[in-house]
């Protein structure tokens, strides 16, 4: 779906970006990882040419996109910013329908599909009406995300969308977006600096430095198998929290035996190891229910935890 082939930008002889090369693929979640400053940001804008390459090449649906007008280009993929970018001057309803006019839809059309995507994202009935000052920093967001979303492109771009959010907050928008029916076949790429968030989101991840994708891999290749000392520290301060993280329950929950008792508290498949182990504490447990798809009640102990974790990175270091 997406291919950059060595691509770099220089900014007055100064190196932003140097030569970078990765895919995506269709349905993927790629996340560019790293530090203010090491080029993610450039890096995600040349995809979509908001900044120009130096040198390389991007091809976005087999074509190079060196060959296309940008304003048509940016019309067939979705772009969420930090500042989410919209209109002061406009309603939501008219930001949302922004690129949907531009490709000449119904204003029925436009309308319902408004509409829609506003009540998946949990903004208030009345919000088609405001303008972006009444609205909070959250809210704001979503319908910057509803914007991206509404002409229905394949490809989705997202540079720090939930980083100016109050934690709280980022928890909660971000958890709405990952829910929407309208992901489910996009192609996206995220630029973050929060850790947790592209472990969470990302399919794929490069970790970037001065302007160089130091590794790329899965979540578990960088925690257990990271290329060099500088991956190896970048994930140090969290490195337990994270392991346990990346380890969902759904992957375990086969191995677990029957549970004996009933708990008022459970966690479902969707969760991991981490939370497992916050349950336990919490609510001083020595053991934690995990219900199955079919509702099955399944225990987990702390030592099961510890092996578990222990297999997990056995299995990555071998």
């Amino acid at each position: 779906m997406i291919v950059a082939d060595h691509i770099s930008k220089y900014f007055n002889c100064i190196e932003a970006v140097r030569d970078v090369s990765f895919r995506v693929g269709e349905g993927e979640t790629m996340v560019l990882l790293g530090t203010s400053g090491c080029g993610k940001t450039t890096t995600l804008k040349m995809l979509n040419r908001l900044i120009e390459a130096t040198s390389g090449r991007v091809e976005i649906l087999g074509k190079n996109i060196a060959g296309e007008k940008p304003e048509l280009l940016r019309r067939s993929i979705g772009y969420v910013s930090q500042n989410n970018g919209l209109f002061p001057h406009f309603t939501v309803a008219e930001n949302i329908a922004v690129v949907p006019k531009l490709l000449g839809w119904k204003a029925a059309d436009i309308r319902q599909q408004t509409r829609r995507l506003l009540e998946q994202l949990k903004l208030p009935s009345d919000s088609p009406e405001k303008y972006p000052a009444e609205l909070s920093g959250g809210q704001q967001q979503r319908v910057a995300i509803a914007r991206a979303l509404i002409a229905d492109p394949p490809v989705l771009l997202l540079d720090e969308p939930f980083g100016a959010l109050d934690p709280v907050t980022r928890a909660s928008v971000r958890g709405d977006f990952a829910e929407l029916p309208a992901l489910k076949q996009k192609t996206i790429v995220l630029v973050t600096h929060d850790v947790q968030e592209a472990l969470e989101m990302g399919d794929h991840i490069g970790l970037m430095d001065q302007g160089s994708i130091v590794q790329w891999g899965t979540a578990g290749d960088l925690l257990f198998r990271p290329v060099n000392e500088f991956v190896r520290s970048f994930f140090d301060e969290q490195r337990f929290l994270l392991e346990l993280k990346i380890i969902p329950l759904r992957q375990i929950i086969h191995l677990l035996p029957a549970s004996k008792r009933t708990y008022q508290h459970y966690l479902t498949t969707d969760r991991n190891l981490w939370d497992a182990l916050e349950m336990l504490s919490a609510h001083q447990l020595d053991e934690v229910t995990v219900r199955d798809a079919d509702g099955r009640a399944r225990s987990l102990t702390l030592a099961d935890i510890q092996r578990f974790y222990n297999q997990a990175k056995q299995q990555h270091n071998g």
